[in-house]
């Protein structure tokens, strides 16, 4: 494959602690990425406790689980495929940092409402919800 850059230019790290200082001086920047970790971690906690709590407290078999997994798959895949729909309209900048937020208080909300149910119903809609905005909102 041949080399993408027409003009080579030397390792700078001066110039790499530069434009890394612009990244972290934007206040929206900073808070898109503190948002996106946050809801990531959140998706990554779930999916290392709910096949625990589905299986052991709920008592649904394994493959139940599989096909949670595979509904929150499709969900990443709608949200991701609806972003692309809308990607040319003005409103998308607007959109994202939106379901970004709105996808931060669906995960605040999911967590509370677990804490006084045993149902799946309960478990699932918020994390699908949830990873849906995220499908949208993370491409960008």
């Amino acid at each position: 494959m041949p080399e993408t850059l027409s003009k080579k230019t030397p390792l700078s790290l001066k110039r790499m602690a530069g434009n890394f200082g612009l990244l972290f001086k934007d206040k929206k920047y900073v808070a898109a990425v503190l948002c996106i970790a946050i809801i990531y971690s959140f998706v990554i906690a779930f999916n290392l406790f709910v096949p625990f709590i589905v299986i052991s407290t709920l008592h649904y078999p394994p493959s139940f689980y599989g096909k949670i997994a595979l509904f929150l798959g499709v969900s990443w895949l709608a949200g991701n495929l609806l972003s692309r729909v809308v990607e040319n309209i003005n409103l998308a900048s607007f959109l994202i940092k939106s379901f970004s937020f709105l996808s931060l208080i669906i995960c605040i909300v999911g967590l509370l409402i677990n804490l006084y149910t045993d149902s799946v119903v309960a478990l699932v809609l918020p994390a699908v919800l949830s990873i849906g905005l995220m499908g949208f909102s993370f491409p960008k």
